[in-house]
């Protein structure tokens, strides 16, 4: 009895917890760069953006993932950020595994169709050897 109501408390937690959040993309950047992300949101919902990046190199090589935001195809604004500065979801990122929120966020002004286009730009760092660097967008 205690058992089953111990993994009814954690369903229901984890229920909790999820609320609000959903995944609208997760893109490739070693399989499609540049990648292109298609939506619509409400006036006032939010989207934020979460890296998984991996990669080997001797010295540390200059990345930006370069950020291009559309409403209804018309250019809002375009930017670029540090894959490398994040803000950890664990403690088990290493120089070598990058994981966690990008720093920004994209917030509707209106109800509408979006698009954002993302870039991974690199150095041509010899050593360098990106082995994974994906992009998960996620509303809340």
């Amino acid at each position: 009895m205690v058992n089953k109501l111990s993994s009814i408390v954690v369903f229901v937690g984890l229920l909790i917890m999820s609320c609000g959040k959903q995944e609208l993309a997760t893109i490739d950047l070693i399989t499609k760069n540049p990648a292109q992300i298609n939506f619509k949101l409400n006036k006032g919902e939010r989207i934020q953006f979460y890296s998984d990046l991996q990669l080997a190199y001797e010295i540390k090589p200059e990345i930006v993932y370069a950020f291009e935001f559309y409403q209804a195809n018309k250019l809002l604004f375009s930017g670029g950020v540090d894959p490398f500065n994040v803000t950890a979801e664990t403690n088990n990122n290493t120089p070598n595994i990058i994981k966690g929120k990008l720093e920004g966020e994209f917030t509707a002004q209106y109800d509408d169709s979006y698009s954002i286009v993302i870039t991974l730009i690199k150095n041509n760092t010899s050593n360098l050897k990106i082995h994974h660097a994906k992009i998960t967008v996620i509303k809340d």
